[in-house]
């Protein structure tokens, strides 16, 4: 009975967990290695949103007089100052690659801009990471009744309320800027181009800033929401985080056996050389030494 008691020992705890037992337990470094290695990271898409929209906004803001005067530049040399006798296959060729040109000068910095403000939130986010498992096509994302529930989970309907309030504020604020300036709309058959692009510049920048600020504090909510639900799906039940032990560690029933194994060798080994001593010095209650 001791011999069986000896070889075999059952951890209870083991069973009362179980596989699929309540996952209480904060994800260990290991498990959130795995999931960054997998693409499971978290991060706000509507952050990202927010940060590109005020970069553009600004940028199309402060560049908008020199593609006033660009635009004027164009039109002036090109077409205004030209009769009909001018217009030629040569001449059309010409007027394309200048169009192209001058599109190029106008819309490569606000593009350079949101793609360094876009990579930079990413960055901010998510750090440095590339996953090819992320891109791995998976079977089960084709099977309807995990969409079906994909459709109506939580997830989904905080995705529709975020949504509704886009919405919302979108149009709050688009009226309460047209309704400020509703006045000017009328004059703009008598102003210049310039002023008229100026004023239409203003308006516009007015609600992308108000829509943006609104959009980013969304962002901001959304980032905290996206951690706490990464946070919840890396949790591990207490069956798993000791099965990660004995993966990393090994089993300590199997080490606890293998050492007390490795005693029973060594005192074997030692009482086999005692007979070939020479003499024998002991304390009779800690220890014996064999000199030979």
């Amino acid at each position: 009975m001791e011999e069986f008691k000896k070889h075999f020992i059952f951890d209870l705890q083991l069973f009362a967990d179980g596989e699929g037992g309540e996952k209480t337990e904060q994800a260990t470094p290991r498990r959130r290695e795995d999931a960054r290695k997998k693409g499971q990271v978290f991060k706000s898409a509507d952050l990202n949103s927010a940060i590109i929209l005020l970069a553009g906004s600004v940028l199309l803001y402060f560049t908008m007089s020199s593609m006033v005067g660009i635009l004027q530049s164009f039109t002036s040399l090109y077409i205004l100052d030209r009769t009909l006798q001018d217009f030629s296959v040569q001449y059309a060729c010409d007027l394309l690659i200048e169009a192209i040109y001058i599109t190029a000068r106008i819309l490569l910095p606000i593009l350079v801009g949101t793609f360094i403000a876009a990579f930079a939130i990413s960055y901010l986010q998510v750090g440095s990471l590339f996953s090819s498992e992320a891109l791995t096509p998976k079977l089960e994302r084709l099977n309807p009744l995990q969409g079906f529930k994909r459709i109506f989970s939580r997830r989904s309907l905080v995705e529709l309320v975020k949504s509704l309030f886009k919405v919302g504020i979108t149009g709050y604020i688009v009226y309460t800027v047209i309704k400020k300036y509703y006045f000017v709309f009328p004059r703009f058959v008598d102003m210049e181009l310039a002023a008229t692009c100026k004023t239409l510049g203003t308006v516009v920048f007015e609600m992308a800033i108000k829509v943006g600020i609104c959009f980013v504090i969304l962002g901001l909510l959304d980032y905290i929401y996206q951690w706490y639900e990464h946070e919840k799906s890396l949790k591990m039940s207490k069956h798993e985080v000791k099965q990660e032990y004995k993966q990393s560690e090994g089993d300590p029933l199997v080490k606890s056996r293998q050492r007390q194994i490795q005693r029973e060798f060594a005192m074997k080994r030692m009482m086999s050389e005692v007979p070939q001593a020479d003499v024998v010095i002991t304390n009779p209650t800690h220890f014996a030494v064999a000199l030979k």
